[in-house]
């Protein structure tokens, strides 16, 4: 087993984008010891990681092995970052049963997958951070994302459920509500509902008046730098906080609500 010396051993999940290659990029100036997971390790190999690894959250066999791989190398983690996530967009009666599966199988069982695999090691070494990361639209169902903000509502709670039962080993565990930030997932969910939601969905109306809606606001996205530095702070906080919701991003999306009537009766006219 190598021993290293360095401030903290960050473990993130889905790094080869988005926040959670802005994370892997921030930590690694802050001189944390990072190691950055994604499906395809070959994407995530120019970023500044300790290790680099492919990691399917869905996958049991690939999880043992990471962690395995992480207390052999490292000796320890301090920190475990649930970032890997997944969205679509499309009416609750247009998605199928399978693709509901989907999402929940990476947003909510990754998640408690990693968090099984890591536990025993958190409790062996009494501290420990575990950082799930969400989004203030778990707060209220947004039209046609509704598998991505129910998964994503599902993690709120069972974050604030792991909080009290980690609690007595000194393992700490904050829930991380991000807003709408300029990241490639949900033009990739754009894409994912492309089989669904076409014309011929009694939808396609309501469902194309919400798409313009939400490519106006995007210019309130901001970048996942931002969210990277809010994420540092709390690890390096000696009490973190259970939940941390970005403040201005809470904000938007709070009076964001109100123009969802904009969308007018889900039905054609």
């Amino acid at each position: 087993m190598k021993r290293y010396n360095f401030s903290r051993v960050v473990l993130i999940t889905g790094t080869s984008s988005g926040i959670g290659r802005a994370m892997v990029q921030f930590l690694a100036d802050k001189h944390c010891m990072v190691i950055a997971t994604a499906r395809d390790a070959g994407r995530i190999t120019d970023l500044p990681a300790a290790a680099h690894l492919s990691l399917d959250v869905t996958q049991q066999a690939q999880i043992d092995e990471v962690a395995q791989y992480v207390m052999q190398q490292f000796g320890r983690l301090d920190v475990l970052v649930n970032n890997a996530a997944m969205a679509i967009r499309g009416s609750l009666e247009d998605v199928p049963e399978t693709m509901w599966e989907t999402i929940f199988d990476v947003n909510v069982m990754g998640p408690v997958r990693m968090t099984q695999a890591f536990a025993p090691y958190f409790r062996e070494q009494h501290h420990g951070h575990i950082i799930n990361i969400t989004t203030v639209r778990s707060l209220w169902g947004m039209p046609f994302l509704g598998s991505y903000t129910a998964s994503k509502a599902a993690l709120d709670a069972l974050t604030m459920a792991l909080s009290y039962e980690m609690a007595a080993w000194g393992v700490f565990v904050t829930l991380v509500r991000v807003g709408l930030t300029k990241t490639p997932l949900f033009q990739r969910s754009k894409q994912y509902s492309e089989p669904w939601m076409t014309s011929h969905s009694p939808y396609w109306d309501s469902y194309q008046r919400g798409q313009k809606m939400f490519e106006r606001i995007l210019r309130f996205a901001v970048n996942p730098q931002v969210i990277a530095q809010k994420v540092e702070n709390v690890m390096s906080s000696s009490r973190p906080p259970r939940v941390l919701t970005i403040p201005l991003q809470a904000r938007i999306f709070d009076n964001l609500s109100p123009l969802l009537r904009w969308l007018g009766p889900l039905r054609k006219t």
